[in-house]
């Protein structure tokens, strides 16, 4: 099975064994542990790990909505948006679990003047929100094109 995210634990006694001790102690869920590294077996795994409250799956998901965060709010300071909508899987996890530690760190990075009025929301769509805007370009594309006659 394809790896979404492998990442190195070190661990006290660098030995496999003590890894997987660690891994267990921390409660969590559908990891393997194989070579030193623990590996999730996919993004979905993840995500119905974090939904279940697995402390390791749940660190993650708040760990990637603080680098979301963290790119965003350079985005923020660029191009001042009024509202920003996060769609996908991920974005219906529970609130503190991703858009909490997303919310946090742009205020951290971003400029205060910027962030002030700024509404960060999840997507109606879930994650459908990517088929949806691929066909909304592509209809808008399709009439364009009809419009101006370069069919």
């Amino acid at each position: 099975m394809p790896t979404l995210y492998t990442m190195v634990a070190p661990c006290f006694f660098g030995t496999e064994s003590t890894l997987n001790f660690e891994v267990k102690r921390l409660g969590a869920q559908n990891i393997q542990v194989t070579d030193g590294r623990v590996a999730f077996q996919g993004g979905a795994d993840i995500i119905a790990a974090a939904e279940q409250e697995d402390p390791l799956c749940i660190e993650l998901v708040s760990q990637v909505g603080s680098e979301l965060g963290h790119q965003l709010a350079g985005l923020i300071n660029l191009l001042n948006p009024d509202c920003i909508v996060i769609g996908g899987k991920i974005a219906e996890v529970a609130p503190y679990y991703f858009l909490q530690p997303v919310t946090l760190a742009i205020h951290k990075y971003s400029l205060r003047l910027m962030n002030q009025h700024l509404s960060i929301l999840p997507s109606r769509l879930g994650q459908h929100a990517g088929i949806v805007g691929a066909c909304m370009l592509a209809r808008k594309r399709l009439v364009w094109d009809r419009l101006l006659g370069t069919e």
